[in-house]
């Protein structure tokens, strides 16, 4: 983002998928601004409470079956 930021402006297409690959959001706009809307919209379906901090945490973003090569 510190790139994008010197850039200025830069526009961005945002797409969230599903675990079909459908598209379930999709905006365009100044890049950072749009890029958090996605993020916003994803929360709500991939974040979870941890109830205690772990000095290590192993995540994918891509899930099953794209995670496993």
């Amino acid at each position: 983002m510190q790139i994008v930021r010197k850039l200025t402006p830069v526009m961005a297409v945002n797409a969230v998928i599903d675990d079909r690959r459908r598209v379930t959001f999709l905006n365009y706009g100044e890049i950072e601004t749009s890029h958090m809307e996605a993020v916003d919209f994803l929360r709500t379906y991939v974040e979870i409470a941890v109830p205690q901090k772990f000095s290590t945490v192993v995540t994918s973003a891509g899930g099953y079956a794209l995670d496993k090569t």
